[in-house]
């Protein structure tokens, strides 16, 4: 029991759904999901804000995720009022801030160093399609809900004194919950801004929604007309970035492309089936890394485009990168450049080492996703967990104390002695000694 279901005459555009405390659906919620120390500061924060003359609500993610039945990570608050005389009042409380932006909001910190985030209430307009919107101040909590991205998150619980945690849902975003639908709250919705789209796409994905009928009709029009050209690169690539987050990675790229969204990334030309085929065999790559290694792998994000742009032809990359200001790093290029990875003809440790040593080690994981050859992937495999920590049981200043003399010759002979560690030739120190005299190495 979520509490009382609105009735017909109140399920007008600014409605508010009050639930009834003998059901206590929405107590229970906060209850089992909210940590006591966050219910507490909230009622605070809310007689604060009351205290200044203002409402504070809380806005987004925790409502909606309050009736998923999930926990929340994103405390956002939006106050109608007066923002900077409220944020004086919260430092003078032992707030701090640890962020702030153009327009009136904010990243807090409070005195038990829960994260919080604070807005003003506001309307936005776009000026044009896909353009950053241009953002003014807002008198009630309804206007500033509208400028959500979906229903399901245009929802509030009021931090007021006289009604604390009252639900305001003007959308109805709670019946497009429990539809499981993501419904848009204008036609215009994905022209303004098309990021809204990949955010649908990362939330079907997160809570197995499916676009409602407004929206589904907006995304064909969308397609049709090019929209994501009038959205910069940047901002396309950043929300590529999170959706390539998502711990289902082939699941990720295999939706953006029933969503019609393939042209956003490399390989698009290429079936599905085997674009995924790699992108599974990356996710078991990363996985086993993490398994065997004492440090994360790369980014997840950054290693798929890597792959994605692997799989591409040179002109989608080219297209790809410019747009998105992506540069990576230099030695990923190489990498790609590498790609698909051939082992020298050589077949001793030392020769696969150096061959792997010019790689980064997003590009070994690549090349392990790549390809099945047995040699190569126990290769590269050896190289990542044992030769690149292999260090020699000499340094520079141990043969120079054996007589060799400083300069280029110094150099090659300590490559000489990596080879041979690699090779498993030496071990130790004495090992090594020996080993050189043996060659003829030293004076």
């Amino acid at each position: 029991a979520d509490g009382a279901r609105p009735s017909a005459s109140r399920l007008g555009p600014t409605s508010i759904v009050t639930f009834d405390r003998h059901l206590a659906g929405i107590e229970e919620r906060i209850e089992h999901l909210w940590p006591a120390a966050r219910l507490a500061r909230l009622q605070r924060l809310g007689r604060l804000a009351a205290d200044a003359g203002a409402a504070l609500y809380l806005v987004g993610g925790v409502p909606r995720d309050l009736f998923l039945n999930r926990p929340s990570n994103d405390w956002d608050l939006t106050l109608v009022g007066d923002f900077e005389g409220f944020l004086q009042r919260l430092l003078e409380q032992g707030f701090r801030v640890e962020k702030r932006s153009a327009f009136a909001t904010a990243t807090l910190r409070d005195p038990e160093n829960l994260p919080w985030e604070l807005a003003l209430c506001r309307a936005e307009r776009y000026p044009r399609p896909g353009a950053l919107p241009e953002i003014s101040p807002a008198p009630a909590i309804d206007i500033d809900l509208r400028r959500r991205d979906f229903r399901c998150n245009a929802m509030a619980l009021s931090l007021r004194p006289e009604d604390f945690l009252r639900l305001v849902d003007p959308f109805h975003g709670r019946d497009d919950i429990h539809a499981g639908i993501l419904e848009i709250l204008h036609p215009e919705s994905f022209r303004d801004d098309p990021t809204r789209l990949l955010r649908g796409l990362r939330f079907s994905l997160r809570f197995g929604f499916r676009l409602g009928p407004l929206a589904q009709a907006q995304r064909q029009g969308l397609l049709a007309a090019d929209g994501f050209a009038t959205l910069s690169g940047t901002r396309l690539f950043r929300e590529l970035w999170l959706l390539l987050q998502l711990p289902d990675l082939a699941a990720s790229v295999s939706a953006l492309r029933a969503w019609g969204l393939a042209a956003l990334l490399p390989g698009a030309h290429l079936p599905t089936e085997f674009v995924v085929a790699k992108l599974r065999r990356l996710a078991a790559v990363m996985q086993q890394f993490r398994q065997n290694l004492p440090e994360e792998p790369p980014e997840q994000p950054a290693v798929a485009l890597l792959l994605l742009s692997a799989l591409g032809t040179a002109a989608e990359r080219a297209t790809h990168w410019q747009r998105w200001q992506w540069r990576g790093v230099a030695d990923w290029q190489r990498a790609l450049d590498a790609l698909p990875a051939k082992l020298p003809p050589q077949s001793d440790a030392a020769s696969h080492a150096r061959y792997w040593q010019d790689w980064s080690v997003a590009g070994i994981l690549c090349a392990l996703a790549l390809q099945d050859d047995p040699e190569l992937q126990r290769s590269a495999w050896q190289y990542l967990q044992v030769q690149r920590r292999q260090k020699t049981p000499v340094d520079g200043r141990d043969l120079q104390a054996w007589g060799v003399a400083p300069g280029p010759g110094l150099g090659a002979l300590l490559a000489r002695v990596q080879d041979a560690t690699w090779n498993g030739v030496i071990t130790n120190k004495d090992e090594a000694w020996r080993w050189l005299k043996e060659q003829n190495l030293l004076p």
